[in-house]
């Protein structure tokens, strides 16, 4: 029963595509972002719960003091404090960092980019002592720029990057909104592995639904798999039915095209 609340969400697109403008990429992430938002104390009974002790005392009745994640209203509330802490405390540092915070976070995931070491510097002690304020910790910092990386505290960064020799190791491949993004070069790319799938309808779009791209750099590959499942749709096979004939040979050659798309990448 509880209400979903404002869509206060930065679009996917608009903070991916603001990654991609500068030449010097940052991202970094928000530990436990939904528990760091208390439950008002009036709205705490819409979180209640009952708890059976294994020794068989009586039911505990309890109640939820942060949101958790998975609630319906969770994503507004945790939203909305981002949004309070950026207007309660923006005014003490600089507009690069208000505006990140505004309009590069997607829930609890930061993806930016700034064209200089210099502003880069300012925005990472900016936006973590901004989040500071508002109890959120900003953390997990990652980097196409090893000088920007040796200057954030190692506990700070990304987990695959706590044991790298900065000097000498190649940057790991990280994730960006679900992106495949390789810091080293600096390019996003596909690691598409299909787990193996009957050759159903329920196969064939299962196996397109795997494709994640919001950004539709592969949609030219992507297209004529969608067309064969409208295709398929319109012969009216049943999802467990099998396809045959042309469209299970088109199928299959594009199955062989789909393993070959992790050679492929963009400059971010």
């Amino acid at each position: 029963m509880l209400l979903q609340g404002p869509d206060v969400t930065n679009t996917l697109i608009g903070v991916l595509m603001k990654f991609r403008q500068e030449k010097i990429a940052v991202t970094a992430d928000i530990e436990g972002m939904f528990l760091q938002v208390v439950v008002a104390e009036q709205d705490r009974d819409c979180l209640r719960f009952y708890w059976l002790p294994a020794d068989g005392q009586a039911v505990l009745t309890y109640r939820i003091t942060r949101h958790l994640f998975g609630a319906t209203s969770s994503l507004a509330c945790a939203n909305m404090a981002l949004k309070k802490t950026l207007a309660d405390h923006g005014d003490k540092y600089g507009v690069e960092a208000r505006n990140v915070m505004n309009k590069n976070f997607y829930v609890d995931d930061c993806l930016s980019s700034v064209n200089s070491q210099e502003r880069a510097f300012v925005l990472v002690n900016d936006l973590t002592n901004l989040c500071l304020d508002g109890g959120f910790h900003l953390t997990k910092w990652m980097s196409n720029d090893k000088e920007v990386l040796g200057a954030i505290p190692e506990q700070e960064r990304a987990p695959e990057l706590k044991s790298l020799d900065l000097n000498m190791d190649d940057l790991p491949v990280a994730r960006a909104l679900g992106v495949q993004w390789s810091p080293q070069s600096d390019t996003l790319s596909f690691n598409v592995a299909p787990a193996e799938r009957s050759l159903t309808r329920r196969g064939l779009l299962s196996i397109v639904s795997s494709v994640f791209d919001p950004l539709g750099l592969v949609a030219p590959f992507v297209l004529p798999a969608k067309i064969l499942l409208q295709e398929v749709c319109r012969q009216g096979l049943e999802w467990n039915e099998p396809i045959e004939g042309v469209s299970l040979q088109r199928w299959e050659v594009w199955l062989q095209e789909l393993i070959r798309l992790k050679e492929w990448n963009v400059p971010r």
